[in-house]
């Protein structure tokens, strides 16, 4: 398939957004019909895993939230041999683009992580599991509010499955706050971010990847990975990870207003990466001011010398 190809003569497809599926492709499309663009995932129709993506799909178009990517249409071209998904365009920075440039503050990281969590759980009780949830599933829009992709390619709809792939999700929903915490995955997926440190075969903690982690948060993030920690049991359902979340936000002394607050109060800025940007540029325009003071200190100082040189008798 290439650049130009129409499928059900509507949707055509434009450019490739990413090819490192080894059965599927996602391409930025438009629509003919209603004339705005589209997110196409072009699918291989002889990969016995189509049908099942596609039942997903079709389960996933149901849920109409917020805070997940509508899937807008389904089928099949025969002529190139493809079945498609075809899902809203969110033009937005990734998580994985954000934690390129480095971890989340603690506040940021379980606030984000908790939002994502709700989300998921919602999903979760329409019987979808995400299936494959990582940083690259998840956009930042311009108020910095968290938007699931990836829905589309769901495999766990009615699957005998579906139970331990919900308690995959909330391991990814851990691996997700390790990340922001850390900017490192500690899962085999790849997302563009560093692999976690690990002691042999054991993650190391985000409290000792990272200082100034605090434990509260820590552990949550342990028992949200799999691990019993202090005598708790492991997070297996994404509500309970968002509800003690935001446990711990408000006993951090933050409340759900303020946490909003400091999202809209970001102003033209449009993400949490142009907030860092935007700090960095701040830094970036004191210090050269102060250099500028320096300088222009150190010439008037000079002018003064040699003022007071020339102007000695004799």
């Amino acid at each position: 398939m290439k650049p130009g190809d129409l499928l059900a003569d509507r949707f055509r497809l434009d450019a490739v957004l990413d090819n490192t599926s080894d059965f599927s492709t996602v391409w930025i499309g438009d629509d003919t019909v209603l004339q705005r663009p589209v997110a196409i995932r072009t699918l291989k129709l002889s990969d016995h895993r189509t049908a099942q993506v596609l039942t997903g799909a079709q389960r996933a178009a149901e849920i109409n939230d917020p805070s997940c990517v509508h899937v807008l249409d389904i089928g099949r071209a025969e002529e190139f041999n493809t079945a498609f998904i075809v899902t809203a365009y969110v033009q937005a920075d990734t998580l994985s683009d954000v934690l390129a440039d480095g971890p989340l503050d603690a506040v940021e990281a379980a606030d984000l992580v908790a939002e994502i969590a709700d989300t998921i759980a919602r999903v979760h009780d329409r019987g979808i599991a995400h299936g494959c949830l990582d940083p690259l599933q998840i956009l930042l829009a311009p108020t910095g509010d968290a938007i699931v992709l990836g829905l589309g390619t769901a495999l766990a709809v009615h699957h005998p499955e579906r139970d331990a792939e919900m308690v995959d999700d909330v391991r990814s929903l851990g691996a997700m706050l390790y990340a922001c915490l850390t900017a490192r995955w500690p899962m085999p997926s790849s997302t563009g971010l560093p692999a976690a440190v690990r002691d042999g075969a054991d993650l190391v903690p985000p409290r000792k990847a990272r200082a100034h982690v605090p434990t509260p948060l820590d552990r949550l993030c342990r028992r949200a990975l799999g691990e019993t920690v202090a005598g708790e049991e492991p997070f297996d359902n994404a509500r309970e990870f968002s509800v003690a979340l935001r446990a711990h936000l408000t006993r951090s002394g933050t409340t759900a207003a303020q946490r909003l607050d400091r999202r809209r109060s970001t102003g033209p800025v449009t993400t949490l990466k142009g907030v860092r940007q935007q700090g960095r540029r701040g830094v970036i325009a004191l210090i050269a001011l102060a250099v500028s003071i320096v300088i222009g200190g150190l010439l008037l100082l000079g002018v003064q010398v040699l003022n007071s040189v020339f102007s000695e008798p004799g």
